[in-house]
């Protein structure tokens, strides 16, 4: 049975020592986190302005980067979206208050928000335009990176590259200071040893791999939870969507994962995730039963996976992980706060969206098993 990850894998020479740095869309210069939400709550606490306190999200969301704002002080108001996937104009206009402070902007799966339009926005009534770049690592608007046109951007590694953590804040006026602790050596340890049996298990097909993994899984939730009892300041925290330790702001990227990011090729992966990508589509474009809701790359998009809305998600999202094929589901709980009935269209995608990988380890051979397994889940 062949294996199918959701994500990149990890080879070793990525995790040799190197001085370069080759991600241009994040400054050499840009503070590095442990994780994306940490850089996320750091930047919304440098954002606070008197009685401005109020943040614009969008309906559809993880739920981690609202609780981060809230943990920033920050009172959240979300704005519905269009079938697009973009902001209502006309409806984000309606709840701007002379307390709003700035508006959260997700790139989702990498493709770009309507920045012209957020950044005249903001620039009318001075506000704060956050990039939420989670998704959109390598991806550019026109000629320009994302992360570049918003007042702050945060950037999520581990959604693209291979790395047990990693995160980074950029700052439209320049180089922000954090003072950063190493994260847990325990925690980077684990997540290390979940990536190398990851790439282990792609490259060894097989009964006693798949077997492998499955107790890897097992061996991990349980060190997890040992380690959260084990250590009192709770460094090591909860994987939830929903859930955020305080202390994540103050954690800086594992030395394992910085070194990693040294050695990642954006040209290559660009051309294979667009490549990838552009197969899948043209593959299941007549699948019954699915939805495709952007066929297209724009210029400079790199996607993050092709996104499908499914009626019965749940159970295809079963039958690929019997067949050993991983996907990815983005805003499956929402956060608490957004309550119900707020947005048609987020929750349509919260109860729908299934993303398959289209990432820069697929083989031909993966992706054509992963469209024979999508169509029969979907016949089935």
């Amino acid at each position: 049975m062949q294996f199918v990850p959701a994500f990149p894998t990890l080879r070793f020479t990525d995790v040799l020592p190197s001085d370069r740095w080759v991600i241009e869309q994040v400054p050499a210069e840009a503070p590095l986190f442990f994780r994306g939400a940490g850089a996320l709550l750091y930047g919304a606490r440098q954002l606070r302005d008197g009685s401005r306190d109020e943040i614009i999200a969008p309906t559809f969301h993880c739920g981690v980067e609202i609780e981060a704002l809230l943990q920033a002080g920050a009172r959240v108001r979300f704005a519905p979206l269009n079938e697009g996937l973009g902001f209502d104009q006309d409806r984000v206009r309606a709840i701007v208050t002379p307390r709003t402070r700035g508006i959260l902007a997700i790139h989702y799966f990498g493709f770009p928000q309507h920045l012209q339009w957020l950044r005249d926005f903001c620039d009318e009534f001075g506000l704060a335009l956050i990039e939420d770049c989670a998704h959109a690592l390598f991806s550019r608007d026109d000629d320009s990176w994302l992360g570049t046109r918003g007042d702050m951007a945060i950037f999520s590694f581990q959604k693209s590259l291979p790395v047990p953590d990693g995160g980074a804040l950029v700052w439209r006026t320049g180089p922000i200071h954090a003072a950063l602790e190493r994260p847990p050596a325990l925690t980077t340890a684990r997540s290390l040893a979940l990536l190398c049996l990851a790439s282990w298990r792609t490259q060894k097909q097989g009964i006693v791999a798949a077997s492998a993994q499955t107790v890897a899984r097992g061996i991990g939730k349980l060190g997890s939870r040992m380690l959260k009892a084990l250590i009192p300041d709770r460094r090591v925290y909860s994987p939830s969507t929903t859930q955020l330790d305080p202390a994540v702001d103050g954690l800086a990227i594992s030395p394992s994962a910085r070194a990693i990011l040294t050695h990642v090729e954006p040209e290559t992966i660009v051309q294979s995730r667009r490549r990838n990508f552009a197969i899948l589509v043209e593959e299941l474009a007549s699948a019954p039963g699915v939805v495709i809701p952007f066929k297209d790359l724009p210029t400079g998009t790199c996607p993050l996976f092709l996104p499908l809305l499914v009626r019965q998600r749940n159970l295809v999202r079963a039958r690929l992980s019997e067949a050993s094929v991983e996907c990815f589901v983005f805003g499956e709980s929402p956060h608490d706060n957004l309550g119900s009935d707020q947005c048609a269209v987020a929750s349509r995608w919260s109860r729908e969206n299934l993303c398959l990988p289209v990432h820069q380890d697929l083989t031909d051979s993966m992706i054509e098993y992963m469209v024979r397994a999508v169509r029969s889940s979907l016949r089935a």
